[in-house]
């Protein structure tokens, strides 16, 4: 249960928030953190809700988009 708990505060993290699925994981990452009485993970996890998960996840919200990956030449 605690890993789970664990997992559900980094997918808070590092994932858009306002996807149905990662509002499903918070949901229940809340329910085991409230039952354990685990108010500092409590906080981050609302501190990631409220920045809306991931960089990259709000600035594609906001219609940027992260560095084009860089092509590497492979020679033999």
């Amino acid at each position: 249960m605690w890993d789970e708990a664990l997992a559900g505060v980094t997918a808070a993290e590092v994932l858009d928030a306002t996807d149905p699925a990662v509002g499903e994981i918070v949901a229940s990452t809340r329910a085991i953190l409230e039952r354990l009485r685990a108010k500092p993970y409590l906080e981050r996890l609302d501190a990631a809700i409220a920045r809306g998960g991931s960089d990259s996840a709000s600035s594609a919200k906001r219609g940027r988009t992260t560095a084009a990956p860089t092509e590497v030449a492979v020679t033999e």
